[in-house]
């Protein structure tokens, strides 16, 4: 018996998302360039294309309100 196959899901097709998809791709392909010609290592890589790289920002706990 052939096990059941899941249903592929593929994202929505809407304008937005084909850019996201082309902004990906030029991301990824500048990545490549970068890490084929030593521009960059897989290190800085990996730090740039982190969540909060670039961010600066911090919390004053002194100005914080209580909530208990």
């Amino acid at each position: 018996m052939k096990p059941a196959s899941k249903p592929s899901i593929s994202p929505p097709e809407s304008p937005l998302m084909r850019e996201i998809d082309r902004e990906k791709q030029a991301s990824r392909a500048a990545d490549a360039r970068d890490l084929a010609s030593g521009r960059k290592s897989r290190e800085d890589l990996s730090r740039d294309n982190s969540l909060f790289h670039g961010r600066q920002w911090s919390v004053d706990f002194d100005s914080a309100k209580r909530l208990w």
